[in-house]
């Protein structure tokens, strides 16, 4: 009887150590303990494979992580696919959204272009403000035949983007100078970059339209700078962990 309820407790306490043993899928927990940090596509195609019908909460961090996963392993391959599909994952937790947009905008020197070339800015207070949002757009795009178009023509609007000031790093000044001459499109570096996403947020007028745009700026909310983040710090993981073995994530 003893020697039966002493089995019966290893048991529940194998239980709660090996959580991940007990509770996946054997299909899953094979395809994990197959995967290579070698062959990164194996994490992401896996990542794929749990998020397209998540069961559970478990399911889809599982997911969550694979992508994380495949993103640090291979991020020029994998990078900006993987970001994408822990964004959709992580959908009504603002905050982590928020963080992951802004490291897809870090992420590549491609830029990808969250928020629209051109947009009808409803909510915004005048026209000024609206060709405003135009010069940065073409600032951030490399338009610069527009942007030295629209800061020449355009009434007021260098004085709307200088009361931005001290919102970009050197000054909206200096950078409106470099986009007003004629040496071609303005190099933007991270900070100044996401500066111009911060300071399009606000010309919004505080209008949250359902475009993908808002998520990047945050809602109107100040946009954090993440230049120096990783996403390991922005998911809370040990992203290092790239082996599963006997129920967990560890180091290769």
């Amino acid at each position: 009887m003893i020697r039966r309820m002493l089995l019966i407790l290893l048991a529940c306490a194998a239980g709660l150590l090996l959580p991940g043993m007990q509770s996946i899928d054997p299909v899953i927990r094979e395809s994990l303990e197959n995967l290579d940090p070698s062959m990164p596509e194996g994490y992401f195609e896996l990542a794929e494979h749990v998020a397209d019908s998540p069961d559970s909460v478990k399911d889809r961090d599982l997911a969550i992580r694979l992508y994380a996963l495949a993103a640090t392993l291979d991020p020029d391959r994998w990078g900006h696919g993987s970001l994408l599909g822990i964004s959709v994952l992580l959908e009504g937790d603002q905050d982590r959204t928020r963080a992951v947009y802004a490291l897809l905008e870090l992420q590549d020197d491609a830029r990808p272009n969250l928020l629209p070339r051109r947009e009808v800015v409803l909510g915004a207070e005048s026209t000024a403000a609206v060709k405003a949002f135009d010069v940065i757009s073409c600032i951030r795009t490399g338009d610069s035949i527009r942007a030295r178009s629209l800061l020449r023509h355009g009434s007021g609007v260098r004085d709307m983007l200088e009361s931005f000031q001290d919102a970009v790093p050197g000054g909206m000044k200096r950078l409106l100078d470099r986009a007003s001459s004629r040496d071609g499109e303005v190099l933007l570096n991270e900070k100044e970059y996401i500066a111009l996403l911060q300071i399009q947020s606000q010309l919004l007028g505080g209008t949250h339209e359902t475009w993908a745009a808002t998520l990047a700026v945050g809602l109107g909310q100040p946009l954090e700078d993440l230049s120096g983040a990783d996403l390991g710090n922005v998911l809370k993981m040990d992203l290092e962990e790239s082996s599963w073995r006997d129920g967990r994530w560890s180091r290769p």
